[in-house]
């Protein structure tokens, strides 16, 4: 292969760089202990259930039992072999990755990245993977299906690399990101790692697993024959009682294998410093993130400009642009730093005392801060080649065929029986773009209102008061000053940086919380939760007073921008009307979405609960969805009866609720089914999503929309006015 295609790795490692410490040898004991305490624990209830059942099949001779104590012994059987079927089906675990939505690469095809895959598995020591496929994701895995005959044979591994992955980075922090992967091949705890994934696979089935053998026994459970009942209940107290021990177990081996894990990354880490250097290796951990959340944001767009039948053939381009259109620009500019230089000496990129730098006793992976801490210990240098900053689509024999083949799989996938009509990227750009600049906000709007709804105002009252002309002009001049003067601007700064310490001081709070911890880690430092609460009351008390004022201040908004309007005529006057009447009016609709998301939520839960559930409790949860099913059945329909005023890609002539959902709401019927239907719930959850998603949009319209009809008003107020003062 083209040598400037491959990066040189660091011309020296320190001694033992690459060996296992003493801690990463102590998880890996660690996780063989909680291994063999599982097994123990899964043979002891095996062993003792089968005693159990041939001991009543043996030594009670049904023939010599009265009536109801041959019912009993009948009973007492077909108890305890449902018990014994479900410890047994644990073992029938057979865990595969779903594929349906990668592509697998071939050696003929890309003969350049498999030369690139080989080389570098010789260079850290590890076999080539069996298998190479691509994702559509920000993601790169190593991987192995897991069936029962694996814990004799070993599997081969397999790898997987997210196209979203490759789009954000270049050759050497390509090389780091495999090089990673491989070393996770290279490690001999991978081997471990086999046995204690299938080890959890039974663990999982076991305990929160709901198949056929839970069905039968939740049927016995509430017959309506005693005698039946008295089975399913005994069966149900014997298989609860082991779950709960097993449960115990699932915690404690999974306890042990996130630690091994956590020390794994970081071994896996020093083998693609070892490949590529620290710089690669910790710049790569923030274009993960970053390339994650452009990602996100770009199919949120595309899913947007799919309702307009304007379908993308590449969407990891729109990716790339999502870097510029992020609507947070703080997000955008605290990552514009992954281009600055990083060095032994330099500014971390993850700095230490970052919210997320105590690891969570069940996280897989280290935080971020501490790998990177890790990473420059010590630092070191890769060699400079011709190619580094060549992108990593340059090993691939087709680029842009292998993006299109992606995002149009992706594409059906998301629209099933859909005839889609494929657009170039710069098209469907265009009318992203002008979607973009029909809500956009000028910098002193943007920072007026943000994220946030508009006090409800008193229309009627409001405009009354200014056709009386009660506000000299002088009186609107001088608050047209002071509506966006430094009080507000400062006002403003202290809302959003309120925002970010309360929002801080609670990712501490829940993290330490998740974890059972009576402390929390806040700007570096362990405080007490008590104190960390009392650190968020007074901020909550001044955000509430803020936001009083913020209220406040949109009332005298509105009330200048209607005497201005009066001034001016009906027509601005009803156009101004209009605008505020629809906007308060979206601002209820998605008030009442919320409050179905609210209803919602139980119900989703309860669906992607994989454990058994009583049948009333399965009735209160549908009843629970059919209500949500009504309030949004409310919006829609409130949303037609609604004049939307002059807004860029809304029609006036189709209903808004057939803008917010094209399709027919789920129907009543199949919600009234007497047991939870996991697809009903999915689908009313994906009905629900989307309309809030498109109500928000139309928010966002309505408010651009709003400011630009007060602009106008505004300075066509100031122009008459300045055309009628007297010369002097």
């Amino acid at each position: 292969m083209d040598e400037r295609l491959y990066p040189a790795p660091p011309a020296r490692l320190p001694p033992g760089y690459l060996g296992s410490p003493l801690s990463y040898r102590a998880q890996a004991l660690g996780v063989l202990l909680a291994m063999g305490l599982f097994v123990a624990v899964y043979v002891a209830l095996l062993a003792g259930t089968v005693a159990a059942l041939r001991w009543v099949v043996v030594h009670v001779p049904p023939r010599d039992l009265p009536i109801f104590l041959f019912l009993f012994w009948v009973g007492a059987i077909l108890a305890l072999g449902l018990v014994l079927l479900f410890l047994l089906k644990g073992l029938l675990v057979r865990q595969a990755r779903a594929r349906d939505a990668w592509i697998e690469l071939l050696p003929a095809r890309e003969p350049v990245l498999f030369a690139f895959l080989a080389r570098l598995a010789k260079e850290v020591g590890a076999p080539v993977p069996r298998r190479v496929y691509v994702a559509p994701d920000v993601n790169a895995a190593v991987f192995q299906d897991t069936t029962l005959l694996s814990l004799v044979l070993p599997a081969r591994k397999q790898l997987v690399i997210g196209l979203g992955l490759i789009n954000a980075l270049d050759l050497r922090e390509l090389k780091a990101v495999l090089a990673h992967e491989l070393g996770h091949f290279s490690q001999r705890s991978m081997r471990l790692g086999s046995y204690v994934y299938f080890g959890q696979q039974i663990l999982v089935q076991l305990v929160a697993g709901r198949d056929a053998v839970d069905v039968a026994i939740d049927q016995l459970r509430f017959a309506s024959r005693r005698e039946l009942s008295l089975v399913g209940w005994t069966a149900y107290g014997l298989v609860a009682s082991m779950r709960a021990v097993l449960a115990a177990t699932y915690r404690l081996v999974t306890l042990a294998d996130r630690a091994l894990s956590r020390e794994m990354e970081l071994h896996a880490d020093r083998v693609a410093i070892a490949a590529a250097g620290s710089d690669a290796t910790v710049r790569l951990l923030g274009r993960v993130a970053y390339g994650q959340a452009c990602l996100d944001h770009a199919m949120s767009e595309l899913a947007h400009a799919g309702d307009h039948a304007f379908f993308t053939t590449d969407l990891y381009a729109h990716q790339l642009r999502a870097a510029e259109t992020l609507p947070d620009e703080a997000f955008r500019a605290e990552w514009a730093r992954l281009d600055a230089p990083l060095g032994p000496d330099l500014q971390p990129l993850f700095p230490p005392g970052a919210d997320d730098a105590r690891p969570s006793m069940w996280a897989t992976h280290p935080p971020n801060a501490a790998r990177e801490e890790a990473a420059r210990a010590p630092w070191i240098e890769a060699r400079r080649s011709v190619g580094d900053e060549t992108s990593a689509w340059a090993l691939f024999a087709d680029p842009e065929g292998l993006r299109q083949r992606m995002t149009m799989q992706l594409s059906r996938r998301m629209h099933p029986g859909r005839t889609l009509r494929f657009t170039d990227p710069a098209t469907v750009e265009r009318f992203l773009a002008e979607e973009r600049e029909s809500a956009k906000l000028d910098a002193r709007h943007r920072g007026a209102y943000g994220q946030r709804l508009i006090a409800s105002l008193p229309l009627d009252e409001m405009f009354a008061r200014a056709s009386a002309r009660g506000m000299e002009p002088e009186a609107v001049e001088r608050a047209l000053v002071e509506l966006y003067g430094p009080d507000h601007t400062r006002a403003v700064e202290r809302v959003e940086e309120i925002l970010r310490e309360l929002e801080s001081l609670s990712r501490a709070l829940a993290h330490a919380e998740q974890e059972g911890r009576s402390s929390a880690t806040v700007r570096g430092f362990e405080r007490p939760l008590e104190e960390v609460r009392n650190v968020a009351l007074p901020l909550e008390a001044e955000l509430e007073t803020l936001d009083a004022a913020r209220d406040a201040w949109d009332r005298r908004v509105a009330e200048v921008h209607a005497r201005m309007a009066t001034d001016l005529g009906a027509e601005a006057t009803n156009e101004l009307r209009t605008r505020y009447a629809f906007h308060l009016a979206i601002q209820d609709l998605r008030g009442g979405m919320m409050r179905a998301a609210a209803l919602l939520r139980p119900a989703i839960e309860v669906a992607g609960a994989p454990v058994a559930v009583a049948p009333h409790v399965q009735e209160h949860v549908m009843r629970l969805a059919l209500d949500a099913r009504g309030v949004v059945a409310e919006v829609l329909a409130h949303a037609g009866t609604l004049v939307a005023p002059a807004l860029p890609g809304l029609a006036r002539s189709e209903p808004l609720s057939r803008v917010l959902l094209p399709e027919p709401l789920i129907s009543d019927p199949r919600l009234m089914e007497a047991r939870i239907s996991s697809d009903v719930i999915e689908r009313l959850a994906r009905q629900h999503g989307e309309v809030l998603d498109r109500l928000e949009r139309v928010r966002r319209k309505s408010l651009a929309g709003l400011v630009a009809s007060q602009d106008a008003i505004a300075a066509r107020w100031s122009e008459a006015r300045a055309t009628a003062a007297p010369r002097r």
